[in-house]
């Protein structure tokens, strides 16, 4: 298990070097200057030679990303180029934002999505299988940054019974509401499907069977057979998910002005703000490889025929 844990942790810092690699390249490689973000339009040719200068884009690529890489060592990605505060510390203040919201989703999602497709996994061809079917089709087409903006015309504009977007102060649920069930009504469906195939295929297992000539009773069957195996898959799913909700929830906070990573992203975006373009892009390399190490884990402990050499 020790040998296991260390190489996975060295092969996790392979993938993050290998992603920044690429992440770099690809953003040095588009047909757009990030002096001109800076600079502005009127600026003179000798402003943007020192503006260039000073954030040592000047020197060759591979000098650039050393040095990059040296300073990101050291906790230090660089300074905002519309800020000019720390990328560090702008992450850090935006992330409990991202990380309030995501967990708030994923609470609601796993509540939907796995009691809909417990609800199916237990009665196949039932009604509630029926109204599972039809709400997956549904709700799984429905684009998220369109549902968001329907609930928030419902809502907030008609009906004025939640805010219009934005963080709120102090005890904010109010303006957590609708974003959370926004992503939770688009990702339950994900899960709810997932969790009712499974348990469609778990229970025709050699080993639910010998289960039943056993003589136990349906709950017993269900719970410590079925419904336990069926979840090994959903656990995969949920690790990448929560991994993408905590590195940012572009579209969902863009549209519900949620203060978060997702929210600065778009805003680096739009202004090609190079450093918070990188910095974000590294901290959703590393929550998915340790979302995936946390995945392997969970699998030891639900399916105990799961072992690491």
């Amino acid at each position: 298990m020790t040998r296991y844990l260390f190489r996975r942790c060295l092969w996790m810092l392979v993938t993050v070097a290998f992603v920044s690699v690429i992440n770099f390249l690809v953003i040095f490689m588009l047909p757009i200057n990030p002096i001109d973000a800076i600079a502005g339009d009127k600026a003179t040719p000798a402003v943007m030679a020192a503006i260039e200068k000073y954030y040592g884009l000047d020197r060759p690529i591979y000098v650039q990303y050393g040095l990059y890489v040296w300073h990101a060592l050291h906790g230090d990605f660089g300074v905002s180029y519309q800020t000019s505060q720390p990328v560090a510390a702008e992450i850090a203040q935006r992330f409990p934002a991202t990380a309030e919201l995501a967990a708030a989703a994923f609470v609601l999602t796993l509540v939907l999505g796995l009691g809909a497709g417990l609800a199916g996994g237990f009665r196949p061809g039932g009604g509630a299988d029926g109204t599972l079917t039809v709400s997956t089709l549904v709700f799984n087409s429905l684009p998220t940054f369109w549902l968001g903006t329907v609930l928030l015309y419902v809502f907030g504009f008609k009906l004025q019974l939640l805010p219009l977007g934005g963080y709120g102060e102090g005890l904010h649920l109010r303006h957590l509401l609708l974003p959370a069930l926004t992503l939770a009504l688009t990702e339950q469906a994900l899960y709810a499907r997932l969790l009712r195939a499974q348990m469609f295929e778990v229970r025709h297992e050699d080993y639910v069977r010998t289960a039943w000539a056993k003589g136990l009773s349906r709950r017993v069957v269900y719970v410590r057979h079925v419904v336990r195996n069926a979840l090994l898959p959903v656990v995969t799913f949920a690790g990448v998910n929560v991994a993408n909700l905590l590195s940012g929830l572009i579209l969902i906070e863009t549209v519900f002005g949620w203060p978060g990573l997702g929210l600065l992203t778009y805003q680096s975006l739009t202004s090609f703000d190079v450093p918070v373009i990188m910095g974000t892009a590294l901290l959703s390399a590393v929550l998915v490889v340790l979302s995936n190490l946390g995945v392997d884990l969970v699998y030891m402990v639900l399916d105990p025929r799961v072992t690491y050499q």
